[in-house]
């Protein structure tokens, strides 16, 4: 799990596409890409920047490539980006977050293994002209259809190590409001149930509805009695009505705990922090900014009686903030 990156903007990343719409500038020479969130009016909305600097680097020649290994050798099953794909710019402001932003973002992930990612604000309701009245709006839908509905991350593209290849859910069923977010998702594998939620910082058409608690709800009740333990990611932390519904799920199953880690960034630590806020509730902070990720297990008690626990590894042994990671790739 990591998120926060590539967060390539100021004088960190000058590409963009030229005029003929095919060929990328290293240094743009169309729009001033390197402008900084205080001149961010300079810009304009229709800009073709894509912010390719160190930090996507660092993803495309280092981290990536680590991840990827790490699933072939059979040492991780996917990975969880949760959010802020470039550098922001307060609510509907960001004019960083464009079509051609996104699509070059989506041709960096594709070549991941297994790679999931939630939304972050930076490229949600931070983009420019974001209606927090709607559930859709033009990026948003481009965001849906670049990093949900299309391939690969629409479905697992390898197996897990334990041989199986999970069915990868996402809410492309309309609502009662008649809201469609296939931006959240949910699988099950060995008896976990695995959640990824659109919680952002700041205001949001989505936190003002119950849209992810049904997503939950749902989830739960298609898994069954049978879980042994449940995660959840998001780029903010859920809101408390997802530990209801939780609650809900665990007394109409007899009212025997089922271990819970919920993994999210949003508060920018320097390194990442795991908290216990109850004996079977875990939250894990995550920060990678140009840093390694996070290497998250579940370990199961062999004996069956103490149920799951869950532990988190840093991916280097040095410390990594703001620059990136050597790597073993190997």
């Amino acid at each position: 799990a990591y998120g926060d990156t590539p967060y390539d903007g100021g004088r960190n990343g000058k590409t963009c596409i030229a005029e003929d719409g095919v060929t990328e500038e290293e240094v743009c020479t169309r729009f001033d890409c390197s402008l900084d969130n205080i001149s961010m009016s300079e810009l304009p909305v229709n800009n073709t920047c894509t912010y390719k600097g160190k930090e996507y680097e660092c993803n495309r020649d280092i981290l990536i490539p680590y991840m990827n290994s790490e699933i072939a050798a059979g040492e991780a099953a996917f990975v969880m980006h949760c959010g802020d794909l470039f550098k922001g710019s307060a609510i509907s402001n960001n004019r960083r977050c464009q079509p051609h932003s996104l699509k070059g973002r989506q041709e960096l992930f594709a070549n991941a293994t297994n790679f999931l990612i939630v939304p972050g604000d930076n490229e949600w309701n931070e983009c420019y002209g974001y209606d927090p009245s709607s559930n859709d709006g033009d990026l948003r839908d481009l965001w849906r259809q670049y990093f949900a509905l299309d391939p690969p991350f629409n479905q697992f593209s390898a197996p897990f190590p334990r041989g199986d290849t999970p069915t990868l859910h996402r809410k492309t069923t309309p609502n009662a409001g008649g809201d469609v977010n296939p931006e959240l998702l949910y699988f099950e594998t060995n008896d976990i149930a695995i959640f990824g939620l659109n919680y952002v910082t700041g205001e949001a058409y989505i936190n003002t509805t119950t849209i992810n608690d049904e997503w939950v709800e749902w989830g739960l009740n298609n898994s069954g009695c049978s879980l042994k333990s449940i995660i959840l990611f998001s780029q903010r932390p859920p809101n408390q009505s997802i530990y209801d519904k939780v609650d809900e799920y665990i007394d109409s199953c007899g009212g025997t705990s089922v271990p819970l880690l919920t993994i999210s960034g949003d508060i920018h630590p320097s390194n990442y922090c795991m908290t216990k806020t109850s004996p079977d509730r875990i939250h894990l902070t995550i920060e990678a900014f140009r840093s390694g990720p996070i290497y998250v297990s579940v370990v199961r008690d062999p004996t069956g009686v103490n149920g799951d626990f869950f532990h988190a590894s840093d991916t280097q042994e040095e410390s990594g903030n703001h620059r990136c990671p050597d790597l073993d790739l190997e």
